[in-house]
């Protein structure tokens, strides 16, 4: 798990939020220590989750690659 927080902890440091204000302005924001914060913990929960750890382990659906093209 170490490993995996590592990736996760390099991950926000990077991380950008980008997007389009209602007016149609690109927008950006860097999250602040505490959102970073916020963001690890929210991702931590998930991937230790049963129900992420059920979901990764069920099978793509057969038309998953063709869905994506």
């Amino acid at each position: 798990m170490r490993r995996v927080e590592q990736v996760i902890d390099d991950y926000i440091a990077e991380y950008e939020l980008t997007g389009e204000s209602d007016s149609g302005a690109d927008v950006t924001h860097t999250p602040t220590e505490f959102e970073q914060y916020l963001i690890k913990d929210a991702i931590m929960g998930l991937i230790a989750s049963s129900d992420w750890q059920a979901a990764l382990s069920q099978p793509a659906p057969q038309n998953f690659l063709k869905e994506r093209a």
